[in-house]
């Protein structure tokens, strides 16, 4: 129970940062979508297990940079949103690029952090690159999805109907993209299932997320 617990608490922070960040500012959301895109990135080797399932330490980050992005989307507008992605697109880029280049320096003699480093981004450029990849397009199809959605479809169903289309592109090719060389097909069905599961719970609190941010903005807590 212990990892289901953490795991409990780590969603509230979570999505907990970005309720505050909406009554701060619309950049501190757009900041925190960016941070939690590079997150994503970086901890997507992690594994963990949750409810007797393997879990990946980024499918959390990944769902809340979708719901900063949702929620740019629902109370500032269209073009905020499409800049929101850009930014989270381009830091995500260029922390990839940076620890290429802390990887790429010939290391002291005393230095033993450095396999480390190797074994997070040296040896990793695939998993790290897919993942990337595989999170800007979870973006920018859960954004789509979610405004096609809105026109028959109430915010807290359009959200989340717009997160699961987001998450199942996330899913399909990031582990298409890391692991589809290297794992057997049924292995792979196996991990793209639990984690489109996984994901799928997730989104179904998270939608709610917007609607309380749409709630705060109608009474004025959000500008």
């Amino acid at each position: 129970m212990y990892n289901e617990i953490l795991f409990l608490i780590h969603t509230i922070v979570i999505f907990g940062a970005l309720i505050g960040a909406c009554l701060v500012d619309k950049a501190l959301v757009c900041a925190l979508a960016a941070v939690y895109g590079v997150l994503a990135n970086l901890f997507v080797m992690k594994k963990m297990v949750l409810g007797g399932v393997l879990a990946s330490g980024g499918d959390l980050y990944i769902i809340g940079s979708i719901v900063a992005v949702l929620l740019v989307d629902a109370l500032w507008g269209k073009e905020y949103a499409a800049r929101t992605i850009t930014v989270c697109v381009l830091l995500s880029g260029m922390f990839f690029i940076l620890s290429w280049f802390q990887c790429a320096y010939v290391p002291a003699a005393t230095d033993t952090m450095h396999p480390f480093f190797l074994q997070i981004s040296g040896k990793t450029p695939r998993i790290t690159m897919s993942s990337f990849v595989a999170h800007y397009c979870a973006q920018l199809i859960s954004l789509g999805v979610c405004r096609i959605s809105l026109i028959f479809l109430p915010h807290f169903l359009a959200g989340f109907v717009g997160m699961v289309c987001g998450q199942v592109i996330d899913v399909v090719i990031f582990f298409l993209g890391a692991f589809g060389w290297d794992s057997p097909g049924i292995e792979l069905v196996h991990m793209m299932g639990v984690s489109i599961g996984l994901k799928i719970l997730i989104a179904c609190g998270a939608s709610s997320i917007i609607v309380c941010a749409r709630w705060m903005q109608e009474h004025g807590y959000v500008q």
